[in-house]
C-alpha cells in the first residue's frame, strides 16, 4: 500500500491547502533577465537609442522605412522573449485554484464537507 507521499499528501493523509511554491535560482535569474530585456527594449524605442539606430528612412526593407522596420524588429524580439518565458514557465508558473464548479453553483469542497458533517 502507498502511504500517500507520492500523491503529495501529508503524513496524516490530509491534502495541503496551498501547494508549496519552489522558486529556483534559474527562475529568479530568468525573471531578472526578462525585466532587464524589457527595460532595454523600451530604451530601444525612445530617446537614448532610437535616434542613433532607428530614426532613418533609408535603407528600406521590403519597401518599409527603416524607422518602422526597427520598431517591428523590437516588437518581434519582445514576442520571442515572451514566448520563451511562457514555454519555460518562468512567469505564471503558479496557477490559481479552479473556480469552475463554484461558478456553476456548486460550493467549494470545504463548504460541502462542513454541510455533510452538519447533516
Amino acid at each position: 500500500m502507498s502511504d500517500g507521499r507520492a500523491a503529495g499528501l501529508r503524513p496524516g493523509g490530509s491534502v495541503p491547502a496551498v501547494p508549496a511554491v519552489v522558486t529556483s535560482k534559474r527562475k529568479r535569474l530568468g525573471r531578472r533577465l526578462a525585466l532587464a530585456w524589457f527595460l532595454f527594449s523600451v530604451a530601444l524605442l525612445v530617446w537614448p537609442i532610437f535616434p542613433w539606430v532607428g530614426n532613418y528612412v533609408y535603407p528600406r526593407v521590403f519597401g518599409i522605412p527603416w524607422s518602422l522596420t526597427w520598431v517591428l524588429l523590437v516588437i518581434a524580439a519582445n514576442f520571442v522573449v515572451l514566448l520563451v518565458l511562457h514555454r519555460w514557465r518562468i512567469v505564471d508558473d503558479v496557477e490559481p485554484p479552479s473556480t469552475e464548479k463554484h461558478e456553476r453553483g456548486e460550493p467549494p469542497r470545504a463548504e460541502r464537507a462542513e454541510r455533510g458533517a452538519s447533516e
